[in-house]
């Protein structure tokens, strides 16, 4: 078939299958070339590439009941934090948290420090410098955006990406989204995953977006399995890629701060004496699992990381 005739069939909405063929070839030919393509975007996490990236036109789907998702979305969001020449334009709607609360998310976790210390101003004259280098790393990451004020429906959601596009950064390439509960109801769910993956297709985004689902666990390995409800069924139709995350609680490790950040000891002012640090400045490091269920990109597995709730954390544990 001659070009003229292919371009006349395409223009009818249609292509013939050397057509498609001839483009993937091509995609695949810039992937050997260069290593990286504009259709794939590295997650930041080494135990996650192995298995899929952010993928253009991709829905991801990130599901579980025990805590961490909006912690694992605003992870996969600061690690896009990359040099000007590599940016990747990023757009955060968060309808669980607000800007600021978001801000000293990203602050806990670039400095390593404790949330808590952040929300309630419990700071060391030493914590000061690690703030100010997270936040001078945090402020050159011109191509990561939060929205201030997010609809509470999928149309809105979609008319503010649209605009941001069209008014802000027109080469945008992640979207994230926490969660579904809170954008539609109980009935909306499909028709919101529906329009979330054509808007991917469309625009050559990827778009990740959490939601919460009913599991149970199992009495004998203590893990979490899912108990087959409506949302978890329409998630595996209308995803790409879909993760169900499960931290295993009961296997916490308690880690010192001292170990972490060198303070050995405090000076306590009332006593007059050198003493351990308070029972506060303790961390508990969680096992943690996405187990990926379902994967258009390649094979299936469970991803292993490490949770730390007081830092807002989540580190790959290839580096522990």
């Amino acid at each position: 078939m001659s070009i003229k005739e292919n371009n006349k069939i395409e223009s009818k909405g249609y292509a013939s299958a050397g057509m498609v063929v001839s483009k993937a070839f091509n995609v695949m030919e810039r992937l050997y070339g260069d290593g990286l393509t504009e259709d794939y975007v590295s997650t930041g996490y080494q135990e996650i590439d192995y298995y899929t990236g952010f993928m253009s036109g991709n829905l991801v789907c990130i599901a579980g009941s025990s805590g961490g998702l909006s912690t694992l979305i605003i992870n996969l969001f600061s690690r896009l934090n990359r040099m000007p020449d590599d940016a990747v334009p990023a757009l955060l709607f968060s309808l669980q948290h607000d800007p600021v609360y978001i801000g000293r998310q990203l602050l806990a976790l670039t400095g390593k420090l404790l949330m808590h210390s952040l929300l309630q101003a419990r700071l060391r004259d030493s914590h000061w410098p690690i703030l100010a280098s997270g936040a001078g790393k945090l402020s050159d990451a011109s191509a990561l955006y939060v929205c201030s004020k997010p609809a509470s429906n999928i149309e809105g959601i979609i008319q503010q990406a649209d605009l941001f596009i069209e008014e802000v950064e027109p080469r945008l390439r992640v979207v994230f989204i926490d969660s579904l509960q809170l954008i539609a109801g109980i009935r909306q769910e499909e028709d919101c995953l529906r329009s979330l993956k054509t808007w991917a297709r469309e625009h050559k985004a990827t778009v990740i977006i959490t939601s919460n689902i009913r599991t149970r666990r199992n009495s004998k390995t203590g893990t979490e399995m899912i108990n087959g409800d409506r949302a978890y069924r329409i998630l595996q139709t209308y995803a790409d890629v879909f993760m169900h995350s499960q931290i295993k609680k009961a296997n916490g490790i308690t880690v010192q701060m001292k170990e972490e950040h060198g303070y050995h000891f405090a000076y306590n002012h009332a006593s007059g004496m050198v003493e351990w640090l308070p029972q506060d400045d303790q961390i508990v490091k969680y096992p943690m699992e996405l187990v990926l269920q379902k994967n258009n990109n390649g094979p299936t597995g469970s991803i292993p990381l490490t949770f730390i709730p007081q830092q807002c954390l989540i580190e790959s544990r290839l580096c522990n």
